[in-house]
């Protein structure tokens, strides 16, 4: 949660916890292969460790600091949280969360949701189809009415299972 608030905040700019959470949710399936504690939100994935427990710690802890209801930008000793980090993941993983710095959280609310059906839908063996995916979608009380949003069109869908696939399953 450090790391990301630290990556992709600023004074001016300070991370909410909904794109938090999105940022959260794709860098664990690239450090980790999953998303374990990522429950199936109408946001999209959504863990609550993050909210009630790692945010705590980080505030806690000087890594980040609340600027506002919900809203963080890094704190004092943000330099020993992206230490931690990078020991851990390596500068690579940097590189790598920071291709989504400039997207929209609609945009990765999508490829969030789109990846985790994504997953699903792989792991029982199965390629993921456009009409596969809106099935999990619409097979789920939470997310079914993501399908009636403008940015869950087929073509934003399509896009995300592309990105998915070659983000996650290479």
């Amino acid at each position: 949660m450090s790391a990301i608030v630290t990556l992709f905040s600023s004074e001016q700019y300070p991370m909410g916890r909904f794109r938090r959470q999105k940022l959260a949710y794709l860098l664990h399936r690239h450090t980790k292969q999953t998303a374990d504690g990522f429950l199936k939100k109408a946001a999209g994935p959504y863990n609550p460790n993050i909210r009630y427990k790692d945010e705590k710690i980080a505030i806690t802890s000087k890594y980040v600091k609340e600027q506002g209801k919900g809203k963080f930008i890094k704190g004092e000793k943000y330099t020993e949280a992206m230490k931690y980090f990078t020991d851990w993941y390596g500068e690579e993983t940097i590189t790598w969360i920071n291709q989504f710095k400039f997207r929209k959280n609609n945009d990765l609310e999508v490829l969030a949701t789109v990846a985790e059906a994504v997953k699903e839908i792989m792991g029982a063996n199965n390629y993921p189809t456009l009409t596969a995916v809106k099935k999990i979608i619409n097979d789920n009380a939470e997310w079914k009415p993501k399908l009636v949003k403008d940015f869950f069109s087929d073509k934003a869908i399509q896009s995300a299972i592309d990105e998915s696939i070659k983000l996650f399953h290479q």
